[in-house]
């Protein structure tokens, strides 16, 4: 195995895959459709017997701290699922997963791709659960619950090139072809490649400067949330001091997150607390209506996330990985700004590709070169955008003077704040919008359309001369703060007394 770069005549490899996340499981489920004997390692354990759409409320998984926050699964997630397992895209479908049709925004004749700008609406725990049956079902691929990586094993051929042939667990070695670290953004193995003098360029690393908190709710019986033309389904915004955003899930359900600033310790405090955070929600505007205890009720706790940075972990020198018989992907990779949701949709797109390009090649080394020929440029530069969004919104919440409806001032506030507002007047910047949020899209590329980004500009002039914008800043954070702490002194229950169950 360790001699030649070629496993066997059929292509057909040992492959271990450590991690059960959405990255995980979707080269899981990939890789064992293509006849690859794999072995999943999940630390954590199975989702309880019975329907995907239970998992919500009754799966555990401590080893993902983020497993309860809210996702979008992008549109180029969705044409990924679509288009390589159509059989679990139905499947979720059938759970009771949604779609988030945006093509419906547009109007005019359709362009080529349209039929692509959609997201799908669904929890985390009920995609994965489905992702993890569908996995499960391969009869080449074997979900090892409870085991948990212990470090690689690495051995070095007679030039001295590094090569890893194995997976080291608390009692056992399982040997393998291709390793692949679904392990998230979390995952230890730079560190064990360091330790076996493995060397890889530098990471990439930067603080997205922000907090947030997530509560979910499900819509009552006979009730239905507002209307409007949200490019992702629910109302979004940033009052340059905080960020709110909606995230659509499956059977009736939604969720709202507020971001704070990291250093904003006041609002912090606060909005952990189910009170305060209602209160907060119902000021933010549009947000009221979805809120609404008549319209919907809330099925979480108040969800905390903090500790968000950006990073890249490049693999490869000149194109050549540092390591072969290695290969991370998803959030092992390259993770960003969750709020940007990249993430779930990335994790698609790597662990289906991995499994072309082995199937392509046929060789391990030759195929780990292809993967990053085809994805790390694009790694690359979304990590040097959100980077490039998350410092300039810094700046501007801790009182910097930048203007965010001057390009030359910063780019991404003005995509932001000036061009994403157009989309809803203006069919072809809805398009391109759309696109660069669904990451169907190279990310620099809307910025790089001059022309575009003039008639968004004359668009929005023309809605805030007429008054149709909604005002900047508002409510002011004074005015949300003692909202906030007065719903909270009037509130009877003591904190912590009331706790929302998951459901």
């Amino acid at each position: 195995m360790f001699g030649g770069n070629r496993v066997a005549d059929n292509h057909r490899m040992r492959i271990v895959v450590m991690g059960a996340g959405i990255a995980g499981l979707s080269a899981g489920l990939a890789l064992g459709r293509r006849g690859h004997q794999v072995v999943v390692l999940d630390k954590d354990t199975h989702p309880p017997p019975g329907q995907p759409g239970r998992a919500a409320g009754t799966w555990s998984r401590p080893g993902v701290g983020h497993f309860r926050q809210p996702h979008n699964f992008l549109g180029a997630g969705r044409r990924v699922l679509r288009d390589q397992a159509p059989d679990v895209y139905a499947r979720l479908l059938q759970t009771g997963a949604g779609e988030v049709d945006q093509a419906a925004l547009l109007s005019g004749p359709p362009a080529e791709g349209d039929e692509d700008l959609a997201t799908i609406a669904c929890r985390r725990p009920v995609f994965e659960a489905v992702l993890r049956d569908a996995a499960g079902a391969e009869p080449t691929v074997q979900i090892a619950v409870g085991a948990r990586a212990r470090g690689l094993v690495v051995e070095r051929d007679r030039d001295g090139r590094a090569r890893v042939t194995g997976v080291r667990l608390t009692s056992a070695t399982v040997e393998a072809d291709l390793v692949v670290d679904a392990l998230g953004r979390t995952s230890p193995a730079t560190g064990w490649l360091g330790h076996a003098a493995v060397e890889r360029p530098p990471a990439l690393v930067s603080d997205c400067g922000i907090v947030y908190f997530s509560r979910h709710f499900r819509v009552r019986p006979g009730r239905s949330l507002p209307n409007g033309p949200y490019i992702l389904g629910g109302p979004r915004g940033d009052l340059g001091y905080l960020a709110f955003a909606t995230f659509i899930g499956d059977s009736g359900t939604f969720c709202v997150a507020i971001m704070v600033g990291a250093g904003d310790e006041e609002l912090k405090k606060v909005l952990r607390r189910p009170v305060p955070f209602m209160a907060a929600a119902s000021a933010l505007p549009g947000m009221a209506a979805w809120v609404d205890p008549g319209i919907a009720e809330p099925i979480s706790d108040v969800l905390p996330m903090g500790r968000i940075r950006n990073v890249f972990r490049p693999m490869a020198s000149n194109g050549r990985p540092a390591v072969s018989g290695y290969r991370p992907i998803g959030d092992a990779w390259i993770h960003t700004n969750a709020t940007f949701a990249f993430g779930a949709s990335l994790a698609l797109i790597h662990g289906f590709s991995l499994a072309a390009l082995l199937g392509e090649h046929g060789y391990v080394v030759t195929a780990n070169e292809a993967f990053e020929a085809a994805h790390a440029a694009d790694a690359r530069q979304r990590w040097a955008s959100v980077t490039a969004e998350d410092r300039d919104r810094t700046r501007w919440w801790s009182g910097e003077t930048i203007d965010p409806l001057d390009p030359a001032s910063s780019m991404p506030l003005f995509l932001r704040f000036v061009v994403y507002p157009a989309a809803t007047r203006d069919p072809e910047i809805c398009r391109r919008v759309a696109r660069r949020i669904d990451a169907l899209d190279p990310i620099d590329a809307l910025e790089a359309d001059s022309v575009l980004l003039e008639r968004a500009r004359r668009i929005h002039h023309t809605l805030a001369a007429s008054g149709q914008l909604p005002p900047p800043g508002r409510p002011e954070r004074a005015e949300l703060l003692a909202a906030v702490t007065a719903a909270e002194t009037e509130d009877r229950h003591p904190v912590g007394s009331a706790r929302t169950r998951y459901r």
